[in-house]
């Protein structure tokens, strides 16, 4: 009986998150190009200390490569993604009111502190993106690490 319960209550609230956008006015983009491989990545950091999984696209074939090579243990230098900040939601990452642009997509080592936040405080200060916080809509979680690919 608990357990019916408990997934009454997550398909409830399944529903809810994925028609929040909706009801709320938000733009829900659609999936970019196709040959476009989604993955994910999970950042955690202060204030907060849960992880945090956010996906993205690519359709470069040689980054797809790369990628699924450092989510299969490969080391790697160039280990982190960054990408420039899209506001509005995107079909394969709706759990965030941002995406980041397939074009931009990028792996990288070290990178300055200016583009590095976690999807929270992104979400939190997401009318300043672009400015003082995060220039140029550059995001480079230091803190991510990449955990899977993604089928849409």
């Amino acid at each position: 009986m608990m357990r019916k319960k408990f997934f009454a209550a997550a398909i409830l609230f399944a529903s809810c998150i994925s028609g929040s956008a909706l009801a709320a006015g938000q733009q829900i983009n659609e999936p970019v190009a196709p040959g476009t491989r989604y993955f994910s990545f999970v950042t955690t950091g202060a204030p907060f200390r849960e992880p945090h999984e956010f996906i993205f696209g690519t359709a470069d074939p040689v980054l797809q490569d790369k990628i699924v090579s450092i989510i299969n243990g490969t080391p790697a230098f160039e280990q982190r993604v960054k990408g420039r900040i899209v506001r509005g939601r995107a079909a394969y990452n709706e759990a965030w009111p941002f995406h980041l642009d397939p074009d931009s997509i990028e792996l990288f080592g070290y990178s300055t502190e200016l583009c590095d936040a976690v999807p929270m405080e992104i979400e939190e200060h997401l009318s300043e993106v672009g400015g003082s916080y995060l220039p140029g809509n550059e995001w480079c979680p230091w803190s991510m690490r990449l955990v899977r690919e993604v089928k849409i």
